[in-house]
């Protein structure tokens, strides 16, 4: 039997990968307006930011878009409790891929509690590498339109460390441009998911870290009994480290996996490329797991301007067992960076990486990761 599948979430956070964001939540505001309200607990943050999306990626083309948010503080600035956000946002590309959101995480209690809320809807335009008959190599289009609502709660136990629940429901259907038809390719599948999530956060700046450690293990069981098409499950867990050399100088590395088993349907596969591993837009290499380490340096050269160099290695299987050297997939890269908003050091600016027989072009608003 043919087994094809695509990274749903490509299309479901695609304007959020675009402004280099690893959260949605986190997107960084270019230019924005604040003002000061008094109550009777003091003053609390109001700051609003417009954020345009210009980007360009080879599988989805010229991509355009924007979020529109809102920063606000339930605790008084002195308690330096993280800004909560609220917003929205969405993208078109010239390939006819469109996504929209709506959003918020809110940080409550000091921090003692984080409540991130999604929904949104996309039409994802994207292909597949079909490489099973000899000779017959290609890549596949095809569309996938989702619809999808996220839920979480995480209370922090221990300095930094937050353990809670999360819950997800995906609509998916997928159709794809090949001349036979396959059954139930039409539908809609629908799938609810719930599990545990863990997260440790020590990190100096969110937007900018230059020490510190921020870490997530989550797990996502989709049942029968929830109202799932399939039953499949979802283990992802990533630690990012920041590491400050000089005043000018910071050295940062990611390790990223991500695990499904039991019935998997198409759209539960990762995709090598974006955040994890950057070079890779086409979309060629796929499995049940994906694994992914990088660094990058980070050097403020001059006043507002900087730059950073980046390398890393991949792997795409549907089993470590099925591993082999050969399958690792190499990727490197160098980008400048300039510092749009100097009091929340929050940077833009441009990667370029290569991988093998690929590579892409990111215009970015704040860090990779």
């Amino acid at each position: 039997m043919m087994k094809i599948r695509s990274g749903i979430f490509l299309g479901i956070l695609v304007f959020i990968s675009v402004t280099g964001s690893s959260s949605m939540v986190y997107a960084l505001p270019v230019s924005s307006d604040s003002t000061e309200a008094k109550t009777e607990e003091g003053s609390r943050m109001r700051n609003w930011a417009v954020i345009p999306v210009i980007n360009y990626d080879r599988s989805l083309e010229m991509i355009f878009g924007g979020l529109a948010m809102r920063f606000f503080r339930f605790d008084p600035p002195e308690t330096e409790t993280p800004p909560s956000a609220v917003g929205a946002g969405g993208i078109y590309t010239t390939n006819e891929t469109w996504a929209w959101s709506l959003f918020s995480r809110l940080h409550l209690k000091e921090d003692r509690y984080r409540v991130t809320v999604a929904g949104g809807a996309t039409s994802v335009n994207f292909q597949f590498y079909f490489d099973l008959l000899p000779g017959w190599e290609r890549f596949i289009d095809y569309n996938t339109a989702a619809r999808f609502a996220y839920v979480s709660g995480l209370r922090e136990t221990v300095d930094n460390f937050y353990i809670g629940l999360h819950y997800i429901f995906l609509s998916v259907k997928t159709e794809f441009d090949i001349p036979i038809s396959i059954p139930g390719a039409d539908e809609y599948d629908d799938n609810h998911g719930v599990g545990l999530k863990t997260e440790y956060d020590s990190r100096d700046n969110i937007y900018n870290s230059r020490k510190g450690l921020h870490a997530s293990f989550s797990t996502v069981h989709y049942r029968e009994w929830l109202g799932s098409e399939q039953e499949y499950n979802s283990f992802k867990f990533f630690l990012n480290t920041y590491h400050e050399l000089s005043e000018s100088m910071i050295m940062a590395g990611r390790y990223y996996s991500s695990v499904t088993n039991g019935d998997v349907p198409f759209y539960g596969q990762k995709i090598v490329g974006g955040t994890d591993i950057r070079g890779y837009s086409e979309g060629k290499y796929r499995g049940d797991q994906v694994h992914a380490l990088q660094g990058e340096l980070r050097w403020n050269f001059y006043k507002r301007w900087g730059m950073v160099a980046f390398a890393g290695a991949a792997v795409a299987t549907d089993s470590v067992n099925m591993l082999q050297f050969r399958d690792v997939l190499p990727a490197g890269g160098v980008g400048i960076r300039f510092i749009a908003v100097p009091d929340e050091k929050i940077n833009v600016g441009i990667d370029v990486a290569a991988g093998e027989g690929d590579w892409g072009l990111y215009f970015r608003i704040g860090e990779a990761f």
